[in-house]
């Protein structure tokens, strides 16, 4: 069984996701990242061609197809 490209991706999200939890939970103070415009459209678009080419492998690797 195969691995899913995006899925590490989304592991590594939720894991961070729960380090910030925990970290809200342990010291009341919450983690806040302030982007300027052109820094959130980099990562939106880094993410978004992740996705991509997650899509495009999985599609062209895909045996069922």
């Amino acid at each position: 069984m195969e691995l899913n490209v995006n899925s590490v991706l989304v592991f590594s999200l939720v894991v961070l996701l729960w380090m910030q939890a925990a970290f809200n939970a342990v010291t009341h103070n919450e983690i806040r990242i302030h982007l300027v415009r052109h820094e959130a459209l980099f990562l939106m678009t880094l993410a978004a061609a992740a996705v991509a080419s997650g899509w495009i492998y999985n599609l062209q690797n895909n045996p069922w197809v």
